[in-house]
Formats: structure tokens, sequence, C-alpha cells
């Protein structure tokens, strides 16, 4: 057997330096793929960190548009619910919540002091209440003239109670914050003479059950008509509140009963650009009471359907089951910001 014997080479300083950087460039470019990739990563990683934070910091700055918190603003704010004899929907919050829920007027607004709520005559304040925490529903007129409400809330601890021989008070420290709403499921708005344009009525038949409703309608709001046979006193994503003036023996027999079923289509105006938007609508009479205060008849329409698609397409309505109208939602928590920098408290 043969051994083929290579003879040893040996390679100038010169030579050797080349091969070193050829072999480091060789590895080099042996890792450059899988540390690009991790760069690459890292990189992914930071800008998906910054883009999170700075969404999460506007959707928090957005769920502060409804609240004030200048304190100026504030106190301006429960010096007018003072002048105007505010009442102030309290309750517990926590475990007393259920169980403790009561209407409180509005006594004093001291910025040393807090707070005074005169409470009703069938609760009794006990000490055990300092320091635990209620929140207080009130609202203030926006105007003098056609008075339109602006709604307010606050949560705070109580830090005094006050026994008197004619009432007792509990002392509730001035807040921090106020939010603006109601304490409904969703938020109403009392709209003003340019809000709605129109608004159409046609009860549901027999003949429109499975089709929209035709012909003229059995009753017509405009804003452009001094007198109407109805009156729009509030709005939500879930209904709306009517004031009836038709006399009753105008109106078709049983036509205004709890349960029954109307077709609604009425226009929204932009709050933002002043464009109007058509809405049409089945509703349903969800309750029906004359106001004690003022003899008025109202009827509260439930919104049970809407229709998604253009009218004389077969199955165009769609069923709310219990859900409110999201577009109506967006266009009052719009016309409410509004109003409430055009008061100045935003």
């Amino acid at each position: 057997m043969f051994h083929l014997i290579l003879p040893a080479v040996h390679l100038s300083p010169l030579g050797q330096t080349n091969l070193y950087f050829q072999s480091w460039e060789l590895s080099w470019e042996q890792a450059q793929r899988p540390l690009t990739i991790t760069i690459t990563l890292i990189a992914v990683l930071i800008v998906t960190a910054i883009s999170l934070h700075i969404y999460r910091k506007r959707t928090s700055q957005e769920g502060n548009w409804l609240a004030v918190s200048d304190p100026e603003k504030i106190r301006l704010v429960l010096d007018q619910a003072l002048r105007e004899r505010a009442t102030l929907d309290t309750m517990f919050q926590g475990e007393w919540s259920q169980r403790a829920h009561f209407s409180c007027a509005l006594l004093a607004v001291e910025p040393d002091r807090g707070i005074t709520l005169e409470t009703p005559g069938y609760t009794h304040p006990q000490p055990t209440w300092i320091s635990r925490i209620v929140t207080c529903h009130f609202r203030i007129a926006s105007t003098r003239k056609d008075v339109k409400w602006l709604f307010f809330h606050f949560s705070a601890p109580i830090i005094d109670i006050q026994h008197h021989e004619a009432r007792d008070a509990v002392v509730v420290q001035i807040p921090k914050q106020l939010q603006r709403g109601q304490r409904r499921a969703y938020l109403r708005l009392e709209p003003f003479t340019q809000d709605i344009p129109e608004l159409r009525i046609w009860p549901e038949t027999f003949s429109n059950l499975e089709s929209d409703a035709t012909g003229p309608p059995m009753t017509t709001f405009l804003n452009t008509r001094a007198v109407n046979p109805v009156h729009i006193l509030n709005i939500s994503a879930g209904g709306l509140l009517l004031e009836i003036r038709v006399p009753l023996h105008q109106l078709p027999d049983e036509v205004l009963e709890k349960g029954k079923r109307f077709y609604l289509h009425f226009l929204l105006r932009d709050p933002e650009d002043g464009g109007v938007k058509e809405f049409h609508l089945r509703a349903q009479i969800r309750n029906l009471f004359t106001d004690p205060h003022n003899g008025k008849r109202l009827a509260g329409f439930s919104f049970t359907a809407y229709r998604k698609a253009p009218e004389g397409v077969p199955d165009n309505w769609a069923t709310l089951d219990g859900k409110g109208v999201e577009a109506i939602d967006d266009w009052v928590f719009k016309r409410h910001l509004q109003v409430y920098r055009q008061k100045g408290l935003t």
C-alpha cells in the first residue's frame, strides 16, 4: 500500500493574512442572515410597543373627552346646579349599591368643606357612612329658553354627617372630575329644533307586515312647521320619547296602546357637516303615561329593527334584539359633545 504524502505548504505572512480575512468574510456571510432576521424582529417589536402605547394613550384621551377635570369648571357646574336647586340621584358603590339609593337636595357647595346634600326623610345617615364612596347623578340647564339638559355624574367619599331637627344631611368631598352622561343604557339627547328635521310614523298592519310602509303616514313632525301633532322629547340609540299633542279622537282606534308596532322614518342632521342622514326603523310602544307635572301625554318607543338595504330589496330588515342603533348612538354622542363645547365645558 502506498501512502501519498503531500508536501507541507508554508504560507507567507501576507498569504496567512488573506486567508484569515477570507475565512472571516465567509463566517460573516453565514451569520449575516440570522442576525438580520433577529434585528428585524427586534425592530418590529419596538414599533409594535410604541404603536400600542400611542393607541392606549389616544384611547384614554378619547375616553376623557366627556370629562371635566378643571377645578374652576367643576365649581361653575356645581354652582349652577345649586342655583337651579338640582336633585342629585345618589347611590353607594360596592356592596351597598343595590340597597342604598336615594335622591338628595343640593344645599351648599363650599370649596373648603364639600358638597352638602339633604337626604330624604326616609333615610337616616349613620356614622358608618363616612368614608364610603357614593356616585351622584344630576343635570343642569344648557339654555334658559327652550331648556335642554346637560347631564353629569361623579364619585366621591362622604366626609361628614349632619343631624338637624328638620332634616339630615351628608357632606361629600368635592370631586376632582365630573363625568358627562346619564344613568341609562344609552346616552339620550333632548334634540334642538334643527336636529331632527322630519319624522313620519305609520302603524304596522297586515298589509305592510312583510314590507315597507306605504301610503300617507299616520302622523308627521316637521321642524319647519309651527304646530305639530307630536313633539320629540328625547332620542337615543334604543328609542325615542314623544309627546302626543293630537286629540285622541283624531287617531285610529286603539292605535296608542302598549305593545303596538310602528314604522318610523326620520332625518338626523349631522352635527359636524350639517348634512342629513335618513333612518328607517320599526318600533314598539313600551310606555304610555301622563306627566304628573304638566299633564302631557307621552309615548315611549323602543326600536326593534332597522332597514339595512334599499327599499324593495327582500329581507332588508335587521332585528335589533334589544341592542341599539349604532349610528344613532354615534350621532347622540357627537351632538352632546358639540353642546358641551358650545357651553365651554370641554
